[in-house]
């Protein structure tokens, strides 16, 4: 047998499994969309923030369930559409900020990464890492991929399953805590140094990248029988991966419980839990018919400039819960959550001056991403797209394209040269335009089909046509 006729054999062979494979019921999808949907929140850090592989842990029997349809897609990278195959960005996308957006189906590109729902597109704090190669992402089963300009991927075969990563110093920081692994850096996603860290990688919570470098928390198990959430929480601080500071904390931040931290601004905001007998949130639990305990406490936040030096924030002029203040993403000329913003590094804030109207169609929860320049804001379940800077001015962009329609629960990822937006196995970029008018012309969202070759049923997303806008 020649090199030609095992090909062709072997392309018989995998296209015979894939008709044969079994698919995942419809009812076990719905399931695990609704546990992941339970903690998903409407706004997002930028590309670099924080990634939680973690919380895939709970779903590995679907995961292993959902393999065998990615296994066959990635094997055979069969594509969607032929606009898929042939689609390339253009050369006439203009200078400047974007003014509108031109839709393409680039599935073709995401085959093998993610299965009939990809777990990754529903948890809304899995975002694209930007580093000096492109892109890291996790996808199904919390494996991670590769990318150079986001729209093809591939295995990261060497990056552990389920690792933590994060950007440094241009390269990416992998953190493993299961027996038997390590830290490692890389320059190029596959070849992977080992690092000594100051830390139980068993006891990581999180990890985020910012502007100053890269913050590291740790903390102890969470006991089951106590209604309090983990801690107290430690904090490490680097800049290249190597060396390592151990923050010193101010005693409240020191004490505090469930301490979640993200890139704010030019810097960091930590978020967490401080015990308070006159608080106005409280959690009980009872174990095994003992007394019910009650863990009543108060929320806080705090800023750092650096990772290093702590102060908790609570600017004047506006009253936002702690979690309020860490949802603020940032973009060149300030930071927004789409209705107030600062543009002096989150010293005071102001209303925005012609924010976007408040989402209210069912069709679609609203989204905002930031790749530290500008800002993405989603309404309508893809419905309508406004880009901002920061500074409170809103820009309705224009769109076309050659897709018809984009689904309704799409999940947006920023990247510089547009926008993804993914729905199950079906992958589309928004080609950013400025000053250019976008070819082809595109309908309201539709209600995704569970079969990927069905016809979708329309169910339109924008109630009315919305007033024009821009700075």
């Amino acid at each position: 047998m020649n090199q030609d006729d095992f090909d062709m054999d072997l392309e018989r062979r995998l296209r015979s499994i894939g008709r044969a494979a079994p698919e995942a019921p419809s009812t076990l999808d719905d399931v695990a969309r609704e546990v992941i949907l339970r903690g998903r929140s409407r706004t997002a850090a930028r590309f670099d923030g924080r990634i939680r592989p973690h919380a895939l842990r709970g779903l590995a029997g679907l995961a292993a369930v959902l393999a065998v349809v990615a296994l066959v897609g990635g094997l055979l990278r069969t594509s969607t559409s032929p606009a898929a195959q042939q689609w390339t960005p253009r050369p006439d996308a203009g200078s400047g900020e974007w003014t509108a957006i031109e839709w393409h189906d680039v599935s073709s590109g995401f085959a093998g990464m993610n299965a009939s729902r990809p777990l990754w597109t529903a948890l809304g704090e899995v975002l694209p890492i930007h580093w000096s190669h492109g892109y890291a992402l996790v996808g199904d089963q919390a494996r991670w991929w590769l990318s150079q300009d986001g729209l093809d991927w591939r295995l990261a075969t060497n990056i552990p399953q389920d690792a933590w990563v994060a950007s440094v110093g241009g390269q990416l920081l992998v953190l493993n805590g299961l027996p038997g692994t390590g830290a490692w850096l890389t320059t190029d996603g596959e070849k992977l140094t080992p690092v000594a860290v100051p830390f139980d990688l068993g006891r990581v919570s999180g990890v985020v990248s910012g502007k100053p470098g890269l913050v590291v928390t740790t903390s102890p198990a969470a006991d089951p029988s106590q209604p309090e959430p983990a801690g107290p929480t430690t904090v490490y601080v680097t800049r290249d991966g190597v060396g390592w500071i151990r923050a010193v904390l101010p005693s409240d931040l020191a004490q505090a419980r469930g301490v979640s931290v993200r890139a704010f601004i030019d810097g960091f905001m930590a978020t967490g839990e401080i015990e308070d007998p006159n608080g106005s949130s409280e959690r009980t639990s009872q174990s095994g018919g003992g007394p019910t305990l009650t863990w009543r406490y108060s929320e806080y936040a705090w800023y750092s400039p650096d990772g290093l030096t702590w102060s908790k924030y609570d600017p004047q002029g506006y009253s936002l819960p702690p979690f309020g203040w860490a949802m603020m993403v940032d973009g060149r000329l300030g930071a927004t959550n789409g209705d107030i913003h600062s543009t002096d590094g989150g010293q005071s804030w102001s209303k925005d001056t012609n924010a976007p109207p408040s989402p209210q169609s069912p069709n679609g929860r609203a989204q905002m991403v930031s790749d530290g320049n500008r800002i993405l804001y989603a309404v309508d379940g893809g419905g309508r797209f406004y880009l901002s800077e920061g500074d409170g001015h809103w820009t309705l962009l224009n769109e076309g394209g050659d897709v018809g329609n984009l689904p309704s629960d799409g999940e947006m990822l920023i990247e510089p040269k547009g926008i993804l937006w993914i729905s199950g196995n079906k992958v589309y970029f928004g080609e950013g335009l400025s000053g250019v008018e976008p070819k082809g012309s595109i309908g309201p969202p539709v209600s995704p089909s569970p079969d990927p070759n069905a016809t979708p049923t329309s169910t339109p997303a924008i109630e009315a046509t919305p007033a024009a806008t821009g700075p």
